[in-house]
């Protein structure tokens, strides 16, 4: 199991918190020496609720998980959740307001340019602009 110390690094204006040591995405070793697959997913809202028990079930067969949301202090402790259920270091947060088009856009522009992805899974509870005026109208 990974150490619990957690760093954060400020990588294109995002937030990326991950549990110290681990490297999401890099297969893992075989008893040969080959390397097997480990499919990638990206879960939004991924600190809490439907999206974290998602994360958690995808973590326990074997995925590699990105999680995002806007508190980097749940994204911690989902990352350590996450990773406790992978048993080994599966989780990443990323920080991002998708709330912002630009937010949302540089978050699109770091996880393509980190390679492809198996499954998105979009559980942000409103986007568009739109939102911004129910979000108005709420206060």
């Amino acid at each position: 199991m990974p150490e619990r110390n957690f760093r954060d690094r400020r990588r294109g204006g995002l937030l990326e918190v991950r549990t110290k040591g681990t490297r999401p995405g890099r297969g893992i070793e075989q008893e040969h020496g080959m390397t097997e697959y480990t499919p990638k997913a990206v879960v939004t809202a991924g600190t809490g609720g439907i999206g974290l028990e998602t994360a958690l079930g995808l973590a326990r067969r074997g995925w590699d998980l990105t999680l995002v949301g806007r508190d980097p202090e749940r994204g911690k402790a989902a990352v350590a959740r996450v990773d406790e259920a992978a048993g080994r270091g599966a989780g990443r947060f990323l920080g991002a307001d998708l709330s912002s088009l630009a937010a949302t856009r540089l978050l699109g522009e770091r996880l393509a340019g980190e390679g492809g992805l198996d499954l998105l899974v979009n559980n942000v509870a409103a986007c568009g602009p739109s939102a911004g005026r129910a979000r108005r109208a709420s206060s």
